[in-house]
């Protein structure tokens, strides 16, 4: 009974002393050569506020229906998709049973997170959502 109890007792020993052992380096520490960022870099680096305005513009430029009507003559059946934080996956235009029953491909899509970066960011988030519905719409007679 001994002879087993202390190969046992001796592994455990060793494995709680490398848990607590812990690393003997310390932490990293910023690399005080490393230059800043010019601003010149930072002025040109538009805040993501400002992105979702540009892509606010170009989405107002492009048609659901007719999106689909052309993805549709090509044979490709998707549906628009995303991924709202801790709510989960939103199929915008399907209620829960369609979703379901659903068998096209997904694609999600970017931007539509728990986190809105400002006014023209929720703009987009409104007018992503209303095309996706469109979208989905039209291709609800192919994908349930």
């Amino acid at each position: 009974m001994k002879i087993r109890f202390l190969p046992s007792l001796l592994v455990t020993s060793l494995l709680l002393q490398a848990c607590n052992a812990g690393t003997s380096t310390t932490r990293p520490t910023a690399n005080p050569t490393a230059k800043a960022p010019q601003a010149s870099t930072v002025a040109n680096t538009p805040a993501p506020d400002q992105q979702y305005a540009e892509l606010l513009e170009q989405l107002s430029q492009r048609n659901p229906n007719t999106e689909a009507q052309q993805a549709l003559a090509r044979g490709d059946h998707f549906l628009l998709g995303y991924y709202r934080g801790r709510a989960g996956l939103k199929i915008p235009g399907l209620n829960a049973e369609q979703q379901q029953r659903q068998h096209c491909r997904l694609t999600t899509i970017d931007g539509m997170g728990d986190v809105i970066y400002g006014s023209n960011h929720l703009k987009y988030r409104i007018a992503m959502r209303n095309f996706a519905k469109a979208f989905n719409t039209q291709m609800l007679g192919v994908c349930l």
